[in-house]
């Protein structure tokens, strides 16, 4: 028998289990069965979720695909942080933001900061993720 998640958020907003794809206004005492081995993800509407793409290994080199997916119509900005994974030189400065925001239904990214080596993101898709009305 698969185990069945009791999950309960503060907050009655809803939310979408990202393996079931609804929605739900009010998560207080939602039960939902994840595939198993799966552990059952929520996402607040209107959020940016950047998922990378796996990699077997992370080297001084490695690039990270990203797919942002997008949740609602108005989602808030994300911030990534980029440095060379390696030293502190974050600490001084040596690090990039890359914003991530949707707005009229495309997505923007924007770079700053002071890190000058190679690129460790690559945003490669934005991926409007439809909800469902609650029942």
């Amino acid at each position: 028998m698969r185990p069945v998640w009791r999950v309960r958020i503060g907050e009655p907003e809803a939310f979408t289990p990202v393996c079931a794809r609804e929605r739900t206004p009010d998560v207080s005492g939602l039960k939902t069965l994840p595939a198993p081995g799966d552990v059952p993800l929520f996402v607040r509407e209107n959020t940016l979720l950047p998922v990378a793409k796996p990699v077997q290994h992370v080297a001084p080199d490695t690039v990270f695909e990203i797919t942002v997916k997008v949740y609602g119509d108005a989602p808030a900005p994300f911030t990534l942080v980029e440095d060379d994974g390696e030293t502190f030189d974050f600490e001084r400065g040596g690090l990039n933001r890359l914003t991530l925001s949707w707005a009229d239904g495309k997505g923007r990214v924007e770079k700053s900061g002071r890190y000058t080596g190679p690129p460790r993101y690559s945003v490669a898709a934005w991926e409007k993720v439809p909800l469902a009305v609650a029942p």
